[in-house]
C-alpha cells in the first residue's frame, strides 16, 4: 500500500467526517437563565383582587379554593376582611394582612423581591432559603432584606 499515509491525524480527522453530528469545534453554550421562583396566593379569609402586570387597570377577584399564581409585576389587594398567604416554592411563606396592597417585584432565585404599597405583611423563612438566596420587601419608607 504505497502512497497511504498512516498519520493519526489525517485517520481522525477521516473518522470524524464520516461520523454525522460530531463535531471537534467547541460550541458556545450561553450561560442559562436561572428558574424563577414561583409564587402561589391562597385566600385565607375574606376577599383579594389580583392584578395582573400586563393589564393593571382589570382587578380579578381571587378564588377561595385554590391558589393563584403570580408573576412579576403582579399586584394584590387584600379586602378589609381579608388574609392571604403567599407561597414561593423555595421556602418563603408571606401573610398579608387586611387591606394589604403588595406588588411582586422579582422572582428571582438568588433575590426575590416585594413591594408593600399599604398594609402589613409578616413573612416566615426557612433557614435554607436564607441560605441560598435573598428575600427584599420594600415600602414608601424602608426596605427590610432576609438573607
Amino acid at each position: 500500500m504505497r502512497g497511504f499515509v498512516k498519520s493519526p491525524a489525517l485517520l481522525l480527522s477521516l473518522w470524524l467526517s464520516l461520523v454525522p453530528g460530531l463535531s471537534l469545534a467547541a460550541e458556545s453554550k450561553e450561560p442559562s437563565e436561572p428558574e424563577l421562583v414561583q409564587a402561589h396566593l391562597r385566600i385565607l379569609e375574606g376577599d383579594a383582587t389580583v392584578y395582573a402586570a400586563d393589564s393593571p387597570e382589570e382587578g380579578v377577584p381571587a378564588p377561595h379554593d385554590e391558589d393563584v399564581p403570580l408573576e412579576a409585576g403582579d399586584r394584590v389587594k387584600i379586602g378589609t376582611d381579608g388574609r392571604a398567604e403567599l407561597t414561593l416554592d423555595d421556602g418563603g411563606l408571606v401573610e398579608l394582612g387586611p387591606k394589604a396592597d403588595m406588588t411582586v417585584g422579582s422572582l428571582s432565585p438568588v433575590d426575590t423581591s416585594l413591594t408593600l404599597n399599604l398594609g402589613a405583611l409578616w413573612a416566615k423563612i426557612e433557614s435554607a432559603f436564607a441560605a441560598r438566596s435573598r428575600l427584599r420587601v420594600r415600602t414608601a419608607n424602608a426596605v427590610a432584606a432576609v438573607r
